[in-house]
């Protein structure tokens, strides 16, 4: 799972046009040919337990889609997590 990008993404952030923004950004992942998975949060720091579970399941390449707190809360869940080391991370 090396090359395969996991998406954390908070449809309620920004102008609450998320549908059409993530039609738009699977749609140029996929004619890039990039391998991704993805989850939706779905309540306040979800995306704590969410970018967890993807480092425990192998991802290390991770995209956070939403705002400034939706990064905030991605970063502190790859800084809390113990399943490998934090530079082996690449975030987006």
């Amino acid at each position: 799972m090396s090359t395969s990008w996991f998406i954390i993404a908070n449809p309620t952030s920004g102008n609450r046009n998320f549908s059409k923004q993530w039609e738009e950004i699977q749609q140029l992942l996929n004619n890039k040919k990039i391998d991704f998975s993805f989850a939706f949060t779905k309540f306040s720091k979800h995306e704590i337990e969410l970018v967890q579970n993807a480092i425990q399941k192998g991802f290390r390449n991770i995209i956070s889609i939403g705002g400034d707190g939706t990064l905030h809360h991605v970063v502190n869940g790859i800084m809390l997590q113990r399943y490998v080391k934090t530079s082996d991370i690449i975030i987006n």
